[in-house]
């Protein structure tokens, strides 16, 4: 009886685990409307805004597709370290990093929490309106260095 106590009690936990990551995806869509003035203040001609933490390992292994984009699309890239901008990732509803924005006239339109697979890149992307040479778009974030 105590061995079925121990099992259904792992259950409960990875469905609470499972619940607030689901929670959490579903808050992260909340920045999807008009760009926050405050943004376009700091970036005025981003399309695509990264939030990231020094401290989150995510965010370390996405720094290299990050400097790739930045290198092929310049100022349309914004990286917003949520630490010394935090009232920028308030007004962006930002809920956890890595999250990347994808905004396209003033509006965004596709939000992500977490690494990005290579076909989120590509779909957020060309919703920003860069779609220059995606033909090689950046390796995907499940690369570890």
């Amino acid at each position: 009886m105590a061995d079925m106590t121990v099992v259904w009690l792992l259950i409960a936990v990875v469905l609470l685990i499972v619940l607030g990551q689901w929670l959490m995806m579903r808050r992260a869509k909340l920045a999807i409307g008009p760009v926050p003035d405050d943004l376009n203040t700091h970036c005025p001609k981003a399309r695509v805004f990264y939030f990231f933490a020094p401290n989150c390992n995510n965010c370390r292994l996405m720094q290299p597709q990050i400097e790739e984009l930045r290198g092929r699309f310049g100022q349309f890239i914004c990286s917003i370290n949520v630490h010394e901008h935090p009232e920028l990732a308030q007004a962006a509803r930002v809920v956890g990093t890595p999250t990347t924005l994808f905004a396209r006239d003033g509006e965004i339109k596709s939000a992500y929490l977490g690494n990005l697979s290579t076909k989120a890149w590509v779909a957020g992307m060309t919703e920003a309106g860069l779609t220059d040479d995606l033909s090689s778009p950046p390796e995907n974030q499940s690369r570890q260095e």
